[in-house]
């Protein structure tokens, strides 16, 4: 393969001596010779001969002689039975294949100069320096008689255990567990949120939650099972309203029963707020059901 536009470069041909027996290269010939030289069919120039031996030459041409497609070379001699092959090729262009590595390479250092030291990666941590963190693991784990698996495996066991609950549901029914308390200091008390609220003003109103039982409820006689009050508070158009509910309120209130496996439920409950004007609405209206608490 000849190189585009490359100076010191080889092209060989080789000179047969038609008069011996058999034939044979022709050597020392080269001051007989003359070469005629045509890049891309132009006109013909004569570059500089040299010989290898036994029979064989080559011609060096200038750079400026390579500087096209193809070339024809075509060595006459003097010499009488001396006989030489024409020679005729192409050259290869480089410079789209360089450019292309060059645009790769240019990729390749925009992103190493971005890692830490400029590619470099002095700062990183070396394998001593994470070996030295692993003993150190290593001995705390043993100061503390666990090990890695049987802590992982611990942590797994207590995850499965926690239960989340909220005492007003979804679908606005309230849950709650015999003895247990549902305060706001814990995150846990009843609460509403209205959304879009647009009746009237509930700043500084009061809320009242009424529990009662639902066979009171259904024939219209008074008296409630729990009555207590809660806070307002107000953001824009969103209404949030909570009520704290102790472990001593919840223990007075009965469990709800079941029949046949399926859900009974043993109160009916009432969310009333007081507008600052005396102005009473029940915003919400829900069923309620006690869990027994296992001792």
């Amino acid at each position: 393969m000849w190189l585009k536009n490359t100076e010191a470069q080889k092209i060989p041909f080789f000179a047969w001596d038609a008069a011996a027996d058999p034939q044979k290269g022709k050597a020392g010939d080269s001051g007989n010779m003359t070469v005629y030289w045509s890049l891309d069919g132009g006109g013909e120039v004569a570059p500089s001969i040299t010989e290898v031996g036994h029979g064989w030459y080559y011609v060096s041409p200038t750079q400026a002689q390579t500087n096209g497609q193809m070339f024809t070379l075509a060595v006459e001699s003097a010499t009488a039975d001396v006989s030489i092959d024409p020679v005729s090729g192409s050259f290869d262009t480089i410079e789209a294949k360089v450019d292309t590595i060059d645009t790769a390479t240019a990729a390749v250092q925009a992103v190493t100069d971005n890692l830490p030291n400029s590619g470099a990666l002095t700062d990183l941590a070396t394998a001593a320096a994470l070996a030295t963190v692993d003993t150190v693991a290593d001995a705390i784990l043993v100061d503390t008689g666990t090990t890695l698996p049987a802590l992982i495996a611990t942590r797994a066991a207590q995850a499965t255990t926690i239960t989340v609950r909220a005492a007003v549901t979804t679908d606005e029914n309230i849950e709650l567990v015999q003895g247990d308390d549902y305060l706001d200091a814990d995150g846990e008390a009843a609460t509403w949120t209205i959304a879009d609220y647009d009746g009237p003003s509930l700043t500084s109103a009061t809320a009242l939650l009424s529990i009662q039982n639902r066979d009171d409820y259904e024939a219209a006689t008074t008296g409630y099972a729990l009555q207590k009050a809660g806070s307002v508070s107000v953001d824009g158009t969103t209404v949030t309203v909570k009520v704290d509910l102790t472990a001593a309120e919840t223990l007075a209130l009965a469990r709800s029963p079941y029949t046949d496996g399926e859900h009974k439920w043993s109160y009916v409950y009432l969310l009333t707020v007081t507008t600052s004007g005396g102005t009473k609405a029940t915003h919400v209206k829900g069923k309620a059901n006690i869990t027994k608490r296992i001792a």
